[in-house]
């Protein structure tokens, strides 16, 4: 802020910057009153080329002294340097308007067109710029909705809860289109307490956190970054063409087409209730309020919202549930803020509204999709499907793979890799993108290189499981833990994978004596009581069934979050142990 001498000696001690904030509403007043159109100067409002008359004494009443001080005189000042102080510090104010005010005018010089045509240009040069980002967070919300609804439907799976459909691979899809399986669903979940529910959505996060590894989906934070990046940028946009129009920015008064020639007025003038432009005034915010309800509707018809605001025992449900009145209703209201704009503020807004439906029109078009290589919402459907369902028995029992089926490039990494760890790795990536027969080679190479390593036969008796082939997942997994140090959790661990493989198969005396010795080296896992029990209560060995059962309650009550919390109580009420056994 510039003070001179001159300027001290006329406001005193007291002066502050709010006083050059009232010096300089006080120019543009007297601007007003002298009917002088603004030129572009150093600021917004090119303040500096205005002509006032000869300076007067002002008394800046806001100055007056506090109670029982005597009162300072009337000044008189020079109003040039008053100018230039107000000048300044208003320049500094809106340095970031000023600088797109100045932007738009070289835009509007170079191209030669009115203002009515640059200022829609402009948009849509911004619009595209951005319109990476844009089709990058579509992405993003549709796959982690969908990822988020899959999720939910594996984790009513394995707790038990109804999803209306008793095959194990039908798609969580068709138990959101059907109001049967919604209220089965809403009537298993509303039976659960408040700490169920809470365990059920830790589940679920869980589960959607796995399911996007695999999908090698963006973390969803990612649907942040959009709006942070093109919010500030359309704002100052708008606010500086709402400015540019109050201030009379040269042309605009005159390169306004149809109803609106000049581009400064508003369609409504609030304190005096008048409209400038009469009925026709109220067009475009009238376009802009429908065209956003739409997009809006749209959007939310697009993304499935609908249908899964049934789920009310959901909190993301509810959510969604919520969230579309929220927006309808903040569309509307800003409709009053839209009236008070100049329409060259008003043809910006028109324009990006216009844009955004138009994408979402346009995305609808298959081959629009395919420019642009989004997904169509079936296909990543079905491949969420594949993922949450069970693995289906493999009808042979030869090689998973034949190396001249194998990608060349694949081969040619595998060969040239000489580490047994990298090829595991390799392997365990391979398998979590259900690439199976990929996943199979790196770990036989694995093998080839280092007969014993310990992860490369327990990750093939993994592979082996999820094929469905469970004697050879059986018989790997038994390499593993005959491989691991004895007394080792790595033993136990393979163990129990022994054990599950002989559960799987039907051999139940097995199978437990296998689950109890994996509990001898794998200590204090829940996991292994859980499966243990299950095995007894098969056989029909209730007694121990219990005793291992509330053992493994026991032990879950000492663990953070109680994973099992929900399954060891519905096997306690298999077993007539009731509620709250711990």
């Amino acid at each position: 802020m510039i003070r001179s001498q001159t300027l001290n000696r006329i406001l005193g001690r007291r002066m502050t910057e709010r006083m050059i904030e009232t010096s300089s509403v006080i120019l543009r007043e007297w601007s007003t009153n002298f009917s002088c159109v603004p030129r572009p100067g150093e600021t917004i409002y090119g303040l500096h080329s205005f002509r006032f008359p000869d300076p007067q004494c002002i008394n800046l009443s806001d100055n007056a002294p506090e109670s029982g001080a005597a009162s300072q005189p009337s000044t008189s000042y020079d109003l040039a340097e008053l100018m230039d102080a107000a000048a300044v510090a208003e320049a500094h104010r809106f340095d970031i308007f000023q600088t797109c005010a100045q932007g738009l005018e070289w835009a509007h010089t170079t191209m030669g067109l009115p203002w009515w045509a640059t200022i829609p240009l402009c948009t849509l040069s911004l619009r595209l710029a951005l319109l990476p980002w844009s089709l990058r967070q579509a992405k993003i919300v549709r796959s982690s909705y969908m990822i988020y609804k899959e999720a939910v439907t594996l984790t009513d799976q394995q707790q038990g809860l109804s999803h209306g459909s008793s095959s194990s691979d039908t798609s969580s899809s068709s138990a959101d289109s059907s109001p049967s399986a919604r209220t089965q669903l809403a009537s298993s979940t509303s039976s659960l307490t408040t700490a169920q529910r809470l365990k059920r959505t830790q589940a679920i996060l869980r589960n959607f956190a796995l399911l996007r590894q695999k999908c090698e989906a963006p973390h969803p934070i990612w649907i942040l970054v959009n709006p942070m990046i093109q919010m500030p940028c359309f704002m100052v946009m708008g606010l500086t063409l709402r400015a540019m129009g109050v201030g009379r920015w040269p042309g605009l008064i005159h390169e306004g087409t149809l109803w609106f020639p000049d581009l400064t007025k508003a369609p409504l003038i609030i304190e005096t209730m008048e409209t400038p432009l009469g009925a026709p005034g109220f067009i475009l915010p009238g376009l802009i309020l429908a065209m956003t309800l739409t997009s809006l509707r749209r959007g939310f018809g697009a993304s499935g919202t609908k249908l899964y605001q049934n789920q009310e025992n959901d909190n993301f449900g509810k959510l969604l549930a919520a969230l579309p009145p929220l927006l309808y209703t903040l569309t509307i209201l800003g409709t009053y803020f839209k009236v008070q704009q100049p329409h060259a503020a008003l043809l910006h807004w028109a324009t990006s509204s216009a844009f955004t439906l138009s994408l979402q029109m346009g995305l609808q078009t298959a081959m629009v999709r395919e420019t642009l290589h989004i997904l169509p919402a079936q296909q990543v459907k079905d491949m969420l499907a594949r993922m949450v369902a069970p693995p289906k028995p493999a009808s042979s029992s030869g090689p998973l793979y034949s190396e001249s089926t194998l990608p060349s490039e694949l081969v040619e990494k595998v060969r040239c890799t000489h580490s047994a760890d990298v090829l595991v790795v390799m392997g365990a990536q391979l398998s979590a993108k259900h690439r199976y027969s990929e996943a199979m080679f790196c770990l036989d190479r694995a093998l080839a290189l280092h007969s014993s390593h310990v992860r490369a036969h327990y990750s093939k008796g993994q592979v082996f499981s999820l094929v469905g082939r469970w004697q050879e997942a059986q018989r790997c997994f038994r390499e593993a833990a005959e491989k691991s140090p004895e007394g080792s959790p790595e033993k136990g661990q393979a163990l129990y994978c022994v054990a599950t493989s002989l559960h799987t198969q039907g051999d139940l005396k097995t199978a437990i004596s296998m689950y109890r010795e994996a509990e001898g080296c794998w200590r204090g896992q829940t996991v292994i009581s859980y499966s243990l029990t299950n095995a007894l209560l098969e056989a029909g060995r209730s007694e121990e069934a219990k005793e291992v059962l509330i053992e493994a309650m026991n032990r879950d009550s000492k663990s953070p979050g109680r994973p099992f919390a929900f399954v060891l109580q519905r096997l306690a009420s298999k077993l007539g142990l009731g509620q709250g056994v711990v």
